[in-house]
């Protein structure tokens, strides 16, 4: 490739886009559906990391661990984790976490091993309003195993989670007991 030619790995639409900050041939890039694919050589070849995941969403997330380089996380009814960063491939995925049949994880952050996951079911924005839409969150935070947090109980400080779709995650970086929610 020309230094100032892109690569497209997919054609149409795509997801999240993960960069080494260190050597920025290495790249893992989503299509939809979760069918991320990695490259080592900036683009020229890539390898397939699709997690095989039953319900993702159009568009689920994949995110890198904040802290450790080599740890990605993504998303669908499962939560996937593999330790081998940008050298990651299909087989690499280990579940952390099942959401449960017809859910899909719709938000991730993960910093120094811990984290949160927040999930929908069924995921359609109409059901916000309607019947049988839910939604929920899971975190490793404390125990290191990942588990559904009881939303119908709100500590003290902190304000209740409305059945809504949850877009985004951020963990506060001076307390990691605290996530932050769209």
């Amino acid at each position: 490739l020309h230094p100032v030619e892109a690569s497209e790995p997919f054609g149409g639409d795509g997801g999240a886009t993960l960069v080494d900050t260190l050597n920025a041939n290495n790249v893992l890039t989503e299509y939809t559906s979760l069918s991320p694919a990695v490259t080592a050589d900036g683009g020229r070849t890539w390898t397939d990391a699709t997690p095989g995941d039953p319900n993702p969403l159009f568009i689920a997330p994949v995110v890198q661990d904040d802290s450790r380089a080599a740890d990605f996380y993504a998303g669908g009814e499962f939560l996937w984790k593999s330790t081998k960063g940008f050298q990651t491939g299909a087989a690499d995925w280990t579940v952390q976490f099942d959401t449960g049949a017809g859910n899909s994880i719709s938000a991730l952050a993960v910093a120094g091993g811990s984290g949160y996951a927040a999930w929908c079911g069924p995921c359609w924005p109409g059901y916000v309003t309607e019947t049988g839409f839910n939604r929920g969150l899971i975190t490793n935070q404390g125990t290191g195993a990942w588990h559904q947090l009881n939303l119908a109980v709100v500590p003290a400080g902190c304000d209740a989670v409305p059945n809504r779709y949850i877009t985004g995650v951020a963990i506060d970086p001076a307390d990691g007991r605290h996530a932050y929610l769209s």
